[in-house]
């Protein structure tokens, strides 16, 4: 295919704050927990996400922190043009501040760990009107399992325990993006510890069985794309679909199985609480042994800019399954969605029984108006 679809959406981006993000830190730096719930404070809570599963055998499962940083008084400007200049300015003074606070903080922080780290790379230049700040750290005492990369002349390190820190001017003059990401190694899961596997489809039982229990339905939808559909839409970037996943170069084509849980906006405390419960259960499903790679992001809510809670992946093959849940349209919906080839999500997926290479067919009464007879 011309374009490649990254597993890895840049939208996890959450905004969850550790308050609300149970982590086990056990692992993690304390002087990264410091700067962590310092960022929090500051306005930039980092997203976290536990990785693992089949790749324990010979890796244990991870989690990574993530923080997004930027300074962009050109979107600001642009975005918010009909406030009154004055408090239009104060605004932005405001938020430089906290940005700057946030950079300190950092800054701060990694140059305290890198009298400690057992390997580093760090870069500091300013010239010609250009900003570049770069930190890569290995912290982890296990020299056996430390690898160097090498990218856009930058060293990077995987390990047991890093992180890398990049600052750059942006495009525009005074303008700044940067990202923050530490990555942990957590116990491997003991062998001996279960005698059963606690796979997906365990998983997908208990929550159909928990939704059972407070009088949730479901509705089942089928959204399948062939290779010649794909093709046919690719570069047109149909508005049809709004979530795509699962890496394939050769090939976007599809066929995802999705079970729909929703509750009506009336009752968000119920909501809530299956949520709560969802995730505890997701959670369960990464504390133990997997015969498939997971990615599950912690802190994840309705109104939060990512929906997925879990991922997972089928080695050797494009296929996998993914848990999401979504605030639209008058309710707040769970996805239980299992995928071979291609996940794509239809724009109208709360409506769509089956969305077959472009011909839909919607659930009864969920069909648009003008279909309606």
């Amino acid at each position: 295919m011309k374009k490649v679809i990254s597993i890895m959406i840049a939208a996890l981006m959450s905004a969850a704050s550790l308050a609300q993000v149970k982590v086990n830190h056990a692992s993690v730096n304390p002087k990264m927990s410091e700067l962590f719930e310092e960022l929090t404070k500051l306005g930039r809570a980092p997203m976290v996400q536990k990785t693992g599963g089949m790749g324990q055998w010979g890796n244990p499962p991870q989690l990574n922190y993530s923080v997004r940083l930027w300074f962009r008084p050109d979107l600001w400007y642009s975005r918010r043009r009909k406030e009154e200049p004055r408090v239009l300015d104060s605004l932005l003074r405001a938020e430089k501040t906290s940005f700057e606070k946030q950079v300190k903080a950092i800054r701060r922080t990694l140059d305290k760990l890198a009298k400690e780290a057992q390997d580093k790379s760090l870069y500091d230049n300013h010239k010609s009107g250009k900003d570049t700040i770069y930190y890569a750290l290995n912290l982890s005492h296990d020299t056996t399992r430390v690898y160097k990369l090498q990218e856009d002349n930058h060293t990077y390190y995987n390990s047991d325990e890093f992180l890398d820190f990049v600052l750059e001017s942006a495009k525009q003059e005074g303008t700044f993006e940067g990202r923050l990401s530490y990555t942990v190694s957590l116990p491997r899961v003991n062998l001996g510890a279960t005698s059963d596997l606690y796979s997906w489809h365990s998983l997908k039982e208990d929550i159909a069985r928990l939704m059972d229990e407070h009088g949730i339905g479901h509705r089942d939808a089928l959204w399948q794309h062939d290779m010649a559909y794909s093709d046919s839409i690719w570069e047109e970037e149909s508005r049809d679909w709004i979530g795509m996943g699962f890496l394939s170069d050769h090939n976007n084509a599809g066929l995802t199985e999705a079970t729909i849980y929703s509750v009506p906006e009336a009752n968000k405390p119920l909501a809530d609480r299956l949520l709560a419960k969802t995730d505890s259960l997701a959670q369960k499903f990464t504390d133990q042994l997997q015969g498939c790679y997971y990615q599950y992001n912690y802190g994840i809510s309705f109104d939060g800019f990512t929906p997925e809670l879990l991922r997972t992946f089928a080695p050797n093959t494009p296929a996998g399954n993914s848990i999401q849940v979504q605030h639209a349209d008058g309710g707040y919906h769970f996805l239980v969605l299992e995928t071979r080839g291609v996940e794509w999500i239809p724009l109208e997926f709360l409506k769509l029984k089956s969305f077959i290479n472009g011909k839909k067919t919607y659930f009864e009464g969920m069909e648009p108006k003008r279909n309606r007879k």
